[in-house]
Formats: C-alpha cells, structure tokens, sequence
C-alpha cells in the first residue's frame, strides 16, 4: 500500500501545499484586502517580501497600511529589490512604529531613485502606501524584503566604524606631536649643552696676556737682608759662647 500510486500523489499534493502556504505566508500584497487590514505581521526569523501588487483579486484603496514586528531584543531591516513610482499622486512612507500617524521615517514619491536599505533598531516598522486618487494599482511597482536583524543595525556599525577610524586617526595624530616635541626637547638640551662645552673650551684656551707677568717681590736668594737674625741661611750662625763665670761656672760641684 505504500507503494501505491495513490501514496505518491497524496505526498505530492501535501509537499504542494505546504509549499504554496509557505509562499502565501511569506509574500505580502498592498492590493489584497486581508493584508492591508490584518493584524501585525510577526517576523520569527524569516523573510518577507512586500509586493505593490499581485494579490490575486485586486483590491484598490486611497491607502494600505502592513505593520511587522520582531521579536524581543531586534530590529528591523528593509531591503529594496525594486522600486518604480511613475504616478505622482502615489506616496510610500517608513514608520518605526506599529502605527502609521505621527511622523514617518521615510517617505518615497513619483521619480525618487531606488533606496538600497533602510534598518531600524525598534521592534515595528509599518509600510504605508497613500494615494490621493485611485489609479487601477498601476504606474507604481516595488518588492520590498523585510527581516529581522540584531540590535546595533547596519547604520549603526558604519557609524561606529567612522567613529573606530577617527579615533585611530586622532591617536596617530597625538603620537606624532608627542614624538616631535620630545625631539624637539632632545636637540635644545643638546644644543645648550654645546654652547657650555664651547665656552669651557674657550675659558681654557684663553691667549697669555701681550705684556710679561713679574713678581711682585725679588727671590730669597737675591736679598741679603732675608733671614739676618734668624739662623736662616745663607748666612752661618755665631759661635757657641759660654756665658760669664759670675753666673756660670762649668767646673763647680753642685749638691
């Protein structure tokens, strides 16, 4: 029985259906009733992709507003695959939100370039598209991805890259003016300490004076009168004499 033809067909039918729920679940289209008046649309780590028509039977209204949700602690991104509004009376607008009042992020109109990549770090974005007069759903197309993403978005890693390179660049700045005043320093103490040294070896290698330097008081030997009295030479001293016998008397017994 598992081998039955019927088997086969019956597997085939649900891989089929299962597939299409898949692709039905995951395509949005803002001219189909249901999905411009559901409920929130809960992003659980899949894509979805928004198309601007192709719902099938055709709803057409002034506007069609799709709120998606993340989950807890992530943000939202949404990546244009295409983008063409030629009606002028046809306005797309971006809201962090999971309403479309207030002010909108961004804002789409007739002739604007397609914009790569919008990211949001809140939990809701909520895609409107407003006309003032209806049109058929025609002279405007998109197809629009939308999926989760971690909480610091891709704008936010290219700004703190920026932020990464200034600061580097303002090291590097800092380190070369502290390495050039420190060389600065270094030849200044360097250059003094030369003009010391100059002028020691100056102070050293000072010239004699032109005129000759005399003494101010002729040599011992030169004056005879140096030394008279005082047993000091060149001259002998006196003869040793005894003094009289009245006071001295060399051969006298003493008791």
């Amino acid at each position: 029985m598992m081998s039955s033809p019927w088997y086969h067909l019956l597997y085939i039918g649900y891989l089929g259906y299962t597939f299409i729920s898949l692709v039905c679940a995951e395509s949005v289209y803002m001219d189909k009733w249901a999905h411009c008046q559901g409920d929130d649309i809960n992003i659980d780590g899949d894509i979805y992709t928004i198309f601007a028509t192709g719902g099938g039977f055709n709803h057409e209204t002034l506007h069609c507003d799709i709120t998606f949700k993340a989950r807890r602690d992530k943000g939202l991104c949404l990546t244009f695959k295409k983008f063409s509004i030629e009606d002028c009376r046809v306005v797309l607008k971006i809201y962090e939100r999971s309403t479309s009042s207030g002010s909108n992020r961004n804002m789409f109109k007739c002739h604007d370039s397609m914009p790569s990549r919008i990211c949001t770090t809140e939990r809701y974005f909520t895609v409107k598209l407003e006309k003032t007069a209806l049109n058929n759903n025609k002279n405007y197309d998109f197809q629009i991805d939308v999926q989760e993403s971690d909480s610091i978005t891709e704008e936010g890693v290219f700004f703190m890259s920026i932020g990464l390179i200034a600061g580097i660049i303002c090291a590097v700045i800092i380190l070369i003016a502290l390495m050039a005043a420190l060389v600065i320093c270094c030849c200044c103490k360097k250059k003094k300490s030369g003009k010391n040294s100059s002028a020691y070896k100056a102070a050293e290698t000072t010239p004699p004076p032109p005129y000759p330097v005399r003494p101010s008081a002729p040599p011992l030997v030169d004056n005879p009168t140096v030394g008279v009295g005082h047993g000091l030479p060149p001259f002998t001293p006196p003869l040793y004499q005894p003094p009289p016998y009245s006071h001295h008397d060399p051969y006298a017994v003493h008791s």
